[in-house]
């Protein structure tokens, strides 16, 4: 009965933020690549949607041309609020992971590789 309910949760909250999280996975992939920037020396300007859905991620506010705008705070709230659901969510999908396989050393081994490939790999920089 547990894991039903937990799926449910799981479901909702997911469907929830999975437009936003979308959002942040694109714009945070351009932005480690610096597609957001302009080169100084003039032969990359970055377009004008792709700078302004930047602003959103790096300022939560709109940027436009014609003025700065203010950082929204309910945004935040919200960017807030998805970021601990996704933890949740994170969370019950790892439980739920663990309880639906009899080979759980398999989730452990894909857990423990997810955990060491990032850090290996920032060392080869």
């Amino acid at each position: 009965m547990l894991s039903k309910n937990l799926r449910k949760i799981h479901l909702y909250i997911g469907c929830l933020f999975a437009p936003a999280l979308i959002f942040f996975i694109v714009t945070g992939c351009w932005q480690t690549f610096r597609l957001n920037d302009a080169k100084r020396d003039g032969s990359y300007t970055p377009p004008a949607i792709v700078k302004m859905m930047s602003s959103v991620h790096l300022h939560q506010k709109y940027q436009t041309g014609r003025g700065q705008g203010h950082p929204s705070e309910p945004f935040k709230i919200f960017v807030l609020a998805m970021s601990v659901f996704l933890l949740v969510t994170t969370a019950t999908g790892l439980f739920l992971a663990l309880q639906s396989t009899k080979r759980k050393w398999v989730v452990w081994v894909f857990l423990t590789v997810g955990t060491l490939l990032p850090t290996f790999l920032l060392c080869l920089g």
